[in-house]
């Protein structure tokens, strides 16, 4: 797959290597996708599809609420021993 825009390049790549390989020419992201994916409905793949968010926090409540989390006490990587100093 190349930039359609290199097309005049390939004419300094070895005529026996130029006869070996197929070269497809592309303008867009979408054309290498469908290509180089080789999907059967590329269409499909490429659809825009609407996003989940996360549900909202209950108020008051925080995610990095103290006792929680990779940095809670007690935990994480230097949790007591567990240091790669020690």
């Amino acid at each position: 797959l190349l930039p359609r825009e290199n097309e005049k390049d390939i004419r300094e790549i070895p005529r026996r290597v130029r006869e070996k390989m197929e070269f497809v020419l592309v303008d867009s992201a979408d054309e290498v996708l469908r290509h180089a994916l080789r999907l059967e409905h590329p269409e499909e793949f490429l659809r825009p599809r609407p996003v989940r968010l996360p549900e909202p926090l209950a108020e008051g409540t925080s995610p990095l609420a103290e006792g929680t989390g990779p940095l809670a006490e007690g935990t994480g990587p230097l949790a007591e021993g567990t240091s790669p100093l020690a």
